[in-house]
């Protein structure tokens, strides 16, 4: 939970995306094509490997790429917040 969490949920679901909270096993970590991590310093951070096992192409997603720039452009346009 947290503040930057809340808002990359809220934006994705603006931008049509399916979400779904929920728990996650390492299994489906390792066989995901994207993963990015939230937080106040790093904002959206991609994950390019987890336990030395990489994660999509070790670059950053599409999904991840997306929602960076909409992260960033609406702290710097959004005054309803």
């Amino acid at each position: 939970p947290g503040i930057t969490r809340d808002t990359v949920l809220l934006l994705a679901k603006e931008l049509g995306m399916q979400i779904e909270v929920r728990r996650v096993s390492l299994s489906e970590f390792y066989c995901a094509d994207e993963v990015f991590t939230t937080g106040t310093m790093g904002e959206l951070t991609p994950v390019t490997m987890i336990d030395g096992r990489k994660i999509g192409d070790l670059k950053r997603g599409p999904v991840t790429s997306l929602l960076q720039k909409t992260y960033k452009k609406a702290v710097e346009t959004r005054l309803d917040w």
